[in-house]
């Protein structure tokens, strides 16, 4: 090939190349705008008013908060989001779902009660004030209290991080995956405390880990993992659920945790792994996970 054709193969390819990028962020572009027109759309079906509305690089947040407050949230909400796909070694070019994903964060039970019998047309389910939908071009999720319930801002903040967490680990399950809602949850709570970084909040979580994992003086029985996806439930369950897939997540083995979440996809069989099969698909066993949580718990500050 001559100097002349090098020159023009060149100049071809560095303007195609050029163009790709500006395709790419012009489809994003478009979905976004479609999903913030169906977001709103089946906000107003649901009635929920008076949201204050915040973009974000990967969400687009509405929440029943004062504008002086909204923008701190959703910067919580993405810091939990971003986590998570490291976490769960999300590739970097790859998308966890098209355009970005819809955050409601509600304090009125009676609008989350409208949007999921309006909208999702079905019944709540008993004592659930959250819902993730990963699926199709609309991926949303939405964050509010149980009736009669009241949060701190803070506590606003968390549980709706928590819930951004859960739908970051749900996505990279795939469709079809049955997740667990304490596996669900609990990698959304311990990567929420871990991405909001504040010291004295930290703190409070892991000591109250410690007190429900290695158990007290007034109640020494503490906790096991088949707790945790046995169907026990306390008031420690969601810190000690928590607390194990954080260990699962960020402790010593964590390059197995990936494995681990996928390992929930139906079989040929169509039926759904036990915990304790995704967990030996990883590599784990729940007997050395127990003492090796219990230790890692011990050592946490």
């Amino acid at each position: 090939m001559n100097p002349t054709a090098h020159l023009i193969v060149a100049s071809l390819c560095l303007g195609v190349c050029a163009l790709l990028p500006t395709a790419a962020g012009a489809d994003r572009a478009g979905e976004v705008k479609k999903q913030k027109v169906a977001a709103e759309a089946n906000g107003r079906k649901a009635g929920l008013v008076g949201l204050t509305h915040v973009e974000t690089d990967d969400l687009r947040v509405y929440a029943a908060v004062p504008d002086g407050k909204a923008k701190p949230l959703a910067e919580a909400l993405q810091k939990t989001f971003e986590l998570g796909r490291t976490t769960l070694k999300f590739a970097p070019d790859e998308k966890s779902w098209p355009g970005k994903l819809t955050a409601f964060v509600l304090t009125d039970p009676v609008q989350f009660t409208n949007y999921v019998r309006l909208v999702e047309q079905r019944r709540p389910d008993k004592g659930v004030a959250y819902a993730i939908n990963v699926r199709g071009d609309q991926p949303y999720v939405i964050s509010s209290v149980e009736p009669g319930g009241r949060a701190t801002d803070a506590e606003l903040t968390a549980e709706a991080a928590a819930v951004v967490g859960a739908a970051v680990l749900t996505r990279k399950a795939g469709p079809g995956a049955d997740v667990p809602e304490w596996l669900a949850l609990g990698f959304g709570r311990a990567a929420a405390v871990r991405a909001d970084g504040n010291p004295t909040r930290l703190a409070a979580y892991r000591s109250r880990a410690r007190a429900a994992v290695l158990g007290t003086k007034t109640k020494p029985a503490g906790a096991r993992p088949i707790d945790v996806w046995g169907g026990l439930k306390t008031k420690d369950s969601p810190v000690i659920a928590a607390s194990f897939v954080e260990y699962l997540a960020f402790g010593p083995e964590a390059e197995k945790f990936p494995k681990f979440v996928t390992a929930f996809k139906p079989g040929d069989n169509m039926l759904t792994p036990t915990p304790e099969a995704a967990l030996a698909d990883a590599g784990w066993k729940p007997e050395a996970l127990e003492i090796g949580w219990k230790q890692w718990v011990a050592k946490q500050k």
